[in-house]
């Protein structure tokens, strides 16, 4: 199973408030995000964090944690989000240096969350 694409007023978006959905599974299959940069320095990366309502108050959705890498001038660094401890809306995730002109980000399918959302990011610079 792939990537499937859905709207919901909690995502982030101008025009449409859209995402990316999957499974959890091994890792092996990613969304990538290229971001702009405008000029080399340390940029914020922040994720777009949305939280599932589930109709039962079950834990376990909660536990476990979005996987990233991101591609910055050290090469590819790992970072990690706990969801229990995610605010819905922008997250930190970390500090960078960016040197080309296209911030990569990646995020993971691995995971113990039931599914992982893949709506938005953005680097602030410092």
């Amino acid at each position: 199973s792939n990537w499937t694409a859905t709207t919901n007023a909690d995502f982030y978006g101008e025009y449409v408030r859209s995402a990316y959905y999957i499974k959890s599974g091994d890792g092996n299959l990613k969304a990538t995000w290229n971001v702009p940069v405008i000029k080399a320095g340390y940029y914020d990366v922040y994720f777009h964090y949305y939280k599932m309502r589930s109709r039962r108050r079950d834990r376990k959705e909660d536990s476990g944690e979005y996987n990233f890498t991101i591609y910055g001038e050290d090469g590819p660094e790992a970072a990690a989000l706990a969801a229990q401890n995610a605010e819905e809306g922008w997250n930190n995730i970390g500090s960078y240096y960016f040197s080309t002109d296209t911030a990569k980000i990646e995020l993971s399918n691995k995971s113990e969350l039931k599914y992982i959302f893949a709506d938005a990011v953005k680097i602030v610079a410092q």
